[in-house]
């Protein structure tokens, strides 16, 4: 948690030590390759059992993913922009089976079965202000207008 705590590239998002009965079970980089802007921080909450005789894993019951808005954007998705739609100060869309959250320099997914009211609890790791409605995003962000973005869309 140290640090997610001191990273200051963009806001990450968590629900505290615990949400609804389920604890942090980890908080760290998400999978891949990449570095600084290009690599997830991920905050999983609750244990996955995987079924007995199953070849398979299991997802755990509830995460929270935070990208910067540069590597994950609504203009990234095949055809025109998707509409999105405001929840809490922030803009939402569902995709990739999670809900993504846009909000500042931040792109929050939420997977699990409890996406509405975890959007709703969201909090900054690095103490700022506590949950409540969540900043809007960076003007332009949405439509892939962020020199940071151009990358991505080539």
């Amino acid at each position: 948690m140290e640090a997610a705590e001191s990273f200051d590239d963009y806001t990450l998002y968590y629900l505290g030590e615990s949400f609804q009965e389920l604890p942090l079970s980890f908080a760290g980089l998400g999978p891949g390759r990449g570095t600084g802007l290009r690599r997830s921080w991920s905050f999983i909450y609750g244990e996955c059992t995987p079924p007995a005789g199953g070849d398979g894993g299991c997802a755990p019951p509830l995460e929270v993913q935070n990208w910067s808005i540069c590597t994950r954007f609504p203009a990234l998705y095949p055809g025109s922009t998707p509409k999105t739609s405001p929840l809490e100060g922030a803009e939402t869309l569902p995709a990739g089976g999670g809900l993504d959250v846009y909000t500042g320099e931040t792109t929050v997914v939420v997977f699990g079965k409890r996406k509405d009211e975890a959007v709703q609890a969201l909090t900054p790791v690095d103490g700022g202000s506590g949950a409540g409605r969540l900043p809007a995003p960076v003007a332009g962000a949405l439509d892939g207008e962020l020199e940071c973005q151009a990358e991505r869309l080539r």
